[in-house]
């Protein structure tokens, strides 16, 4: 029976199980970051435990004898050596912000209608005339080019109603966690799309189930060829039905009496589930 911490690189005896509740459980293994031999999510085992390094003081609550030993019904462990400050900024967030800031300056200069004087010499009399050179439309079309840019979850970041329409989403933060949730094998495919970040990739995918979008349209939207949007979409949703086939995603009794519209439930009250279908078009071989 392990009596030690089962995160990578502690060695603390002693600590907390894994919670019961499969969500609350999965967060758990998300934060951890831990794979197993075939680069998937790590499964605990009954008996691992993470020790109370890894929580911080209020993910505790304490008792009427002053215990802090209890763990709070949602506390979720977040205290890492590999996550040393939960406030530092990641590299691509940086580049990001960088990119926005870059974007904004240049915006501005268009604002302002940067032109350039153009004195011409006459016989009677000196006339200047404001002109825009051809140097500067030529930028001015290139800045246009970098604002419309190229689709990615990252653009996305701070509208949720864009990441619902097109993922079926609430947030960023609900697309990042089942990106991180399939865990590192996402960067360890069979084809890879070294242009493409696996975020996108996965972005991509769900954009096609979500919208039906043909292969066409999302090349224009990603600037990939139609061949790489096809080999994508394949890989995923291969790789997608691997790693979440032991989710239950059927409802149970209970929910579905629960959220079944009163109208519906009178005429129809012993439907547990309603399967629809769609057209997805893919890659002819």
């Amino acid at each position: 029976m392990p009596t030690r911490c089962c995160v990578p690189g502690c060695s603390v005896s002693g600590g907390h199980k894994f919670p019961s509740n499969p969500e609350l459980c999965l967060k758990w293994r998300v934060a951890l970051k831990r794979s197993d031999p075939t680069k998937g999510l790590w499964k605990p085992g009954k008996h691992d435990i993470v020790c109370h390094q890894h929580f911080t003081v209020n993910d505790y609550k304490e008792t009427l004898l002053g215990d802090r030993s209890r763990l709070k019904i949602d506390a979720v462990p977040s205290v890492f050596s590999f996550r040393p400050d939960i406030n530092i900024v990641s590299p691509r967030t940086l580049r990001m912000q960088s990119r926005k800031a870059t974007r904004v300056d240049k915006c501005t200069a268009l604002d302002q209608g940067i032109q350039q004087e153009v004195e011409v010499e006459s016989t009677h009399k000196s006339t200047t005339i404001s002109i825009d050179s051809e140097t500067d439309v030529t930028k001015n079309m290139e800045i246009q080019c970098e604002l419309l840019g190229r689709y990615s979850i990252e653009n996305f970041r701070d509208n949720p109603k864009a990441v619902s329409f097109y993922t079926g989403f609430k947030s960023y933060e609900n697309f990042i966690f089942l990106f991180l949730a399939i865990g590192p094998a996402a960067y360890e495919l069979t084809y890879k799309c070294s242009s493409l970040h696996s975020s996108d990739q996965l972005f991509i995918t769900l954009i096609k189930l979500r919208c039906a979008k043909e292969d066409l349209e999302l090349f224009l939207l990603f600037n990939l060829s139609v061949s790489t949007i096809g080999r994508i979409f394949n890989t995923w949703i291969n790789f997608l039905c691997f790693q979440l086939k032991e989710l239950n995603i059927w409802p149970s009794r209970g929910i579905v009496d629960k959220h079944m519209p009163v109208d519906f439930q009178r005429k129809f009250p012993s439907t547990r589930v309603i399967l629809g279908a769609t057209q997805i078009p893919i890659q002819k071989s």
